[in-house]
């Protein structure tokens, strides 16, 4: 662009406070939407449940099943 004295005038930059670098607005909207995103993301994460011990499988609970329970069981 040439402003009116036939110079080119610089783009109009912003400042990214917490880089501390000049950029152009849209370079900073972008930042700071992407900064959001991960925000929300980090708290999901944190507000989810710690895991819990490992899903066993069904034959390890059924060999910890003493006969007669089996036998009842089966018979359902």
């Amino acid at each position: 662009m040439a402003d009116l004295n036939g110079k080119a005038s610089a783009p109009e930059l912003h400042l990214d406070e917490l880089t501390g670098e000049r950029v152009s607005k849209t370079e900073l909207k972008k930042r700071q939407k992407q900064r959001h995103k991960d925000a929300e993301k980090a708290l999901k994460l944190a507000s989810r449940p710690a895991p819990g011990p490992g899903k066993t499988n069904a034959e390890s609970e059924e060999k910890e099943l003493n006969p007669n329970v089996l036998n009842t069981i089966s018979k359902l």
